[in-house]
């Protein structure tokens, strides 16, 4: 082999292993090495074209082991991970590039609080506040609703809410489930649909609940 002709493939080979690590992730790129199911919100890997692919040997290593199988792992803070072209990614900002063929302006929020189910209706783009809106109840409440806390002083439950950072106090209840519906009812004036509700919100839409 021409010596001139081995160097300039060489050459060429590590060029694209620099461009494999150095590249912007699009969602044609997405497209080309995943697909995608909206309705599941699972990824399974594609057979890889050979310009994804350092090497002839690495392509087939590659499209052997990962062709046809599920993408990605959870790791232990409940997201789903996946690496992509030696870059680590959150799958649900994954799907909605797959999806949307765009990165999300701001966060992805999990509207049912389960941070691995990807399914396309179950994500949507918010602010930071409005994602910190839906958090799940954290450990060690006195009270497993969110708002409410239990009044050492008064021996009542009592509910509030935080506005723009601020705790805005709703008042003091006998019945815990009280406290919640006030809770309730204040999320959805100053949150909306991205409030996590300790009640089917329909409850509130419809009357049910005075």
């Amino acid at each position: 082999m021409n010596t001139s002709v081995f160097i300039v493939g060489k050459l060429i080979e590590l060029i694209l292993v620099i461009d494999i690590k150095n590249i912007e992730l699009t969602a044609e790129i997405v497209r080309d090495l995943l697909d995608y199911n909206p309705e599941t919100g699972e990824f399974t890997w594609k057979v890889r074209d050979k310009k994804y692919c350092e090497d002839d040997s690495k392509w087939r290593m590659i499209n052997t082991r990962d062709a046809g199988k599920l993408a990605g792992c959870v790791y232990s803070d409940g997201y789903r991970y996946i690496t992509i072209l030696l870059k680590t990614y959150r799958a649900h900002r994954i799907a909605w590039l797959h999806y949307y063929g765009e990165w999300p302006e701001n966060q992805i929020d999990h509207i049912n609080r389960v941070r691995d189910d990807n399914r396309i209706e179950n994500l949507r783009d918010v602010t930071q506040s409005q994602n910190q809106w839906n958090r799940s109840i954290q450990t060690g409440r006195t009270s497993k609703y969110n708002g409410v806390v239990w009044h050492k002083r008064d021996k009542k439950w009592q509910a509030a809410i935080r506005i723009n950072g601020k705790k805005k106090h709703l008042g003091y209840f006998v019945l815990e489930e009280d406290a919640a519906r006030a809770y309730d009812r204040a999320a959805l004036k100053y949150y909306g649909e991205y409030a996590n509700f300790n009640f089917p919100i329909e409850n509130y839409l419809i009357g049910v609940m005075s």
